[in-house]
């Protein structure tokens, strides 16, 4: 695929997540799904998120929580001529800072971070977030739950990730705040929402069937087929 910004972008895409691990990952479907079919749900996420994100930037990482030698790290990161690396110590806002920072530091324009809960998200959203950083230091795109699914620099900052409560409803309030505060260009890009409860889940389902486009979350829709969504009342 072409990419769908400019070359010159110099933009590296780090894609976060987690080893597919039963029990590990997912855990908020893990009452209505159980352990392993929330891990078989992950890795598809994982595979499809990956996928939306080719063309988008020269430079694309898979930065792992967990074992990077995880057989579905590994045939992902073949199939998509993906770099897979392990995610440093620490909070959220540590490992992200670190490898944007570091992708800068290393000679990078653009530094993007985006998790693996969206795999229904449209690839030209994600290209809109990149582009804007032609324009402003950073851009963040607002998630329903009152985080963001993706955050992106072209310099560094630090104070933007410390002392953030991560996972909670206001991490966008206080991101946005604590760029306010350091008057630091920035843009929110389109709002979207990622798939954590079972009603999330309910509703990616009801999308996804809604979708003629099978371009869109294959790995996803795959994993979906034949779940018993009406035992489950997922519908």
């Amino acid at each position: 695929m072409p990419l769908l910004v400019s070359p010159e972008s110099g933009t590296t895409l780090f894609v976060f997540a987690r080893a597919p691990e039963p029990g590990r990952v997912k855990t908020r479907l893990i009452p209505a799904v159980g352990a392993e079919v929330a891990a078989l749900l992950h890795a598809a996420f994982l595979d499809d998120v990956c996928r939306l994100t080719r063309g988008l930037a020269e430079r694309r990482v898979l930065a792992v929580a967990g074992p990077i030698d995880h057989p579905h790290l590994v045939a992902v990161a073949a199939r998509e001529g993906i770099e897979c690396v392990a995610q440093v110590e620490g909070d959220l806002g540590a490992r992200m800072e670190f490898a944007l920072h570091g992708a800068l530091a290393a000679g990078a324009h653009r530094a993007v971070v985006i998790g693996s809960d969206s795999p229904h998200l449209p690839p030209l959203l994600l290209a809109r977030a990149v582009a804007a950083l032609d324009a402003v230091d950073v851009v963040v795109g607002p998630a329903e739950d009152g985080g963001y699914w993706t955050i992106g620099l072209r310099a560094p900052f630090p104070s933007l990730f410390e002392g953030i409560g991560w996972g909670g409803p206001t991490v966008l309030a206080a991101t946005t705040a604590r760029l306010r505060e350091g008057r630091i260009a920035h843009a929110l890009c389109d709002p979207f929402w990622d798939v954590d409860e079972p009603a999330d889940l309910a509703r990616l389902r009801r999308e996804l069937a809604a979708d003629p486009s099978a371009a869109r979350a294959p790995a996803t829709r795959a994993a979906l087929e034949g779940w018993a969504f009406d035992r489950a009342g997922l519908r």
